[in-house]
């Protein structure tokens, strides 16, 4: 999974090796995490179950203990819920933008784990029973997800295929 080695990569190339930058970027998107989990619970539920679940995401114990390690945790999690956040989007929205974005997401958070792409039948098997709409509509909303995940991840799957003649896809 190359993104989290480019991402702490382009931090220490920004602000130096051994820099708390890195440590810092990591709280960052931890707090980030925390501003989505209170956005898809108010998306979802309503603002007193908004306010609940983003007082448990800030005071999970495993954030802070993550923060202070050099891990891609933050940057898989954070990810993750941006993800999650577009798809909750996309169903009330249901704009072409959004499902696009919440498969584009979806493809670079498989950049930090690529288990991740697992994800992506479920969801597209999933959708025409959550989602109501005609035939056309839930194809539509697959292929704007499945454009979002292949612009994601084509070209780490180039580089892969160019450099070691096999087609690996993260």
């Amino acid at each position: 999974a190359p993104l989290a080695p480019y991402f702490f990569a382009g931090l220490y190339a920004a602000f130096g090796a051994g820099s708390q930058a890195v440590l810092m970027a990591q709280a960052v998107l931890d707090a980030g995490t925390v501003a989505l989990v209170f956005a898809i619970a108010l998306r979802i539920f309503d603002y007193r179950c908004a306010v609940i679940a983003g007082l448990l995401a800030m005071l999970y114990p495993l954030f802070f203990y993550y923060d202070a390690l050099l891990l891609k945790v933050a940057l898989t999690v954070f990810l993750c819920t941006a993800a999650l956040y577009l798809l909750v989007a996309a169903v009330s929205g249901d704009r072409a933008r959004q499902w696009f974005a919440a498969g584009f997401v979806l493809g670079v958070s498989a950049l930090t784990r690529g288990n991740y792409l697992l994800f992506i039948p479920v969801l597209l098997a999933w959708m025409p029973f959550a989602i109501r709409g005609p035939g056309t509509a839930h194809l539509r909303r697959a292929v704007l997800v499945l454009a979002g995940v292949s612009l994601a991840i084509f070209p780490i799957t180039l580089r892969n295929y160019l450099v070691g003649n096999d087609l690996v896809l993260v």
